[in-house]
């Protein structure tokens, strides 16, 4: 039960930071991932996962506003699945991460769905709000605002728990010759996800033209590499 607790302050933060109330990053992958694992004992696992989800959604950060492909939500619910199943899992550990970041993006685009309805709830407030400000009703226009993120928070917190505890499920049910038959092929996965992340990444790099920032990160790399 305890680990359900920080797993549902986990998925509250991370609501709130990616849509509305502080946007200070905590919610990115590669961030709220390395904290996750910092809770449950594995930080390896979780910066690991982040890190993929973090180069493949990187192009979606929310600035000033929240994505309808919800990547945030979808990566800490992909990586609590994982911390959660990790000692109980007989098969490999390249297997368990190539499933649950399968599964982290699925949820990624369902829960797109559910800041669409956030969304639709926070415009209703905000009609509220607005009367109770030309009305000079500053307790209500503060106690909707508070409202709203109460919501947001909530709802956060429910649906991680409720999708990491049915991926947790959904992860032992799958049958065992599905990663019998294709233990060799998950490295493999896991190198294709890392793959379509730095594609992602180059071109970003490429279509703003910003290509010698990333020669010039390469080459002081290169030169720290032999410095040390």
């Amino acid at each position: 039960m305890s680990d359900y607790i920080i797993i549902a302050v986990l998925g509250c933060v991370v609501a709130l930071d990616t849509t509305v109330a502080g946007q200070f990053m905590i919610s990115q992958p590669l961030v709220s991932s390395a904290i996750a694992g910092y809770m449950f004992g594995d930080i390896e696992s979780g910066i690991y996962i982040g890190a993929i989800m973090q180069l493949m959604w990187l192009k979606l950060i929310p600035a000033g506003g929240s994505i309808y492909l919800n990547g945030n939500l979808g990566t800490l619910v992909a990586v609590c699945v994982l911390l959660l199943s990790s000692s109980e899992f007989p098969f490999s550990e390249d297997s368990i991460r190539f499933v649950v970041i399968i599964y982290g993006i699925a949820m990624s685009y369902i829960f797109g769905y559910f800041t669409t309805r956030q969304r639709a709830i926070n415009l209703f407030l905000i009609g509220i709000a607005k009367k109770a400000f030309e009305k000079n009703q500053i307790s209500k226009f503060q106690a909707v605002h508070f409202l709203g993120v109460i919501i947001t928070g909530i709802g956060g917190s429910i649906i991680v728990v409720f999708f990491t505890a049915a991926g947790k499920w959904l992860l032992f049910h799958i049958p065992p010759p599905f990663f019998m038959a294709s233990e060799s092929f998950f490295p493999y996965g896991l190198f294709a996800f890392f793959g379509i992340g730095i594609g992602t990444v180059l071109s970003m790099v490429w279509s703003n033209k910003t290509w010698h920032y990333s020669a010039i990160g390469i080459a002081m790399g290169i030169v720290f590499l032999f410095l040390t």
